[in-house]
């Protein structure tokens, strides 16, 4: 069975999907409850958020490092004094 992977569709998905490679032990119960764990895990996934990385230009920046400045920028700003004239 090397190289031999379990494919699957689901119904209303036009993915089709090969999570885990065929063992000698497999048994249609226990090929069936993998597939449904991996499945069920997919869908969970698909329901958080998506993490995007930042702009490439700010790599090796400190985690935060530009929201910190933002905000350290931000309260400078309403922290001056207002001018006052006569």
């Amino acid at each position: 069975m090397a190289g031999s992977w379990w494919w699957f569709t689901v119904s209303g998905d036009n993915q089709s999907y090969a999570p885990f490679q065929a063992v000698a032990t497999d048994t249609p119960e226990n090929v069936e409850e993998r597939v449904l764990q991996y499945y069920n895990n997919r869908l969970f996934q698909l329901t958080q958020p998506s993490v995007r990385g930042g702009h490439w230009s700010n790599r090796g920046a400190k985690p935060g490092a530009a929201a910190a400045a933002a905000a350290a920028a931000a309260a400078a700003a309403t922290s001056a004094e207002p001018e006052v004239t006569e």
